[in-house]
């Protein structure tokens, strides 16, 4: 089965939907890139796109396709879709509360526990770190919401 980074990669990373390859491209890499072609124009945008998008980092994060801030939902601009493990720091960011906690590492809890536990256990953010072993994972986790602007 092709996966989305080997359409992309077949694709030529434009994705040429219903005229939207102009869209993509803008998103990804910024209107500047595309000055030149005089491509700039949301004449190009399939009906139904938002009229324009926006890159914005938020702290921590390298510029994202902002669709709102509060509650926050920045898309992950196309082009890191070319790179076979998406960079942490360019991961989509979907909440869908309005307020965001203030959480404070020197009095959080991870509580584990439920039916199938023996008894509840706690840990703090220092045991996490310290107590132990640090591990990297492969893993998928795609928003539902990707690319709603096209819809």
């Amino acid at each position: 089965m092709i996966g989305r980074r080997e359409l992309l990669r077949a694709a030529g990373g434009g994705l040429a939907l219903a005229g939207s390859g102009t869209w993509f491209a803008r998103a990804a890499f910024g209107r500047e890139a595309f000055a030149a072609s005089g491509n700039l124009g949301n004449d190009m945008l399939p009906a139904g796109a938002v009229a324009e998008q926006l890159l914005d980092a938020l702290p921590g994060k390298r510029p994202l396709i902002k669709k709102s801030y509060r509650p926050p939902n920045y898309e992950t601009p196309i082009g890191y879709f070319h790179e076979e493990f998406t960079p942490n720091d360019a991961f989509f960011v979907r909440y869908h509360l309005a307020d965001i906690p203030k959480v404070n590492a020197a009095t959080w809890q991870l509580k584990v526990g439920g039916d199938a536990a023996e008894r509840e256990v706690a840990f703090d953010f220092e045991q996490l770190t310290r107590d132990f072993e640090a591990v990297e994972l492969s893993a998928v986790c795609q928003c539902s919401g990707n690319r709603r602007g096209l819809s």
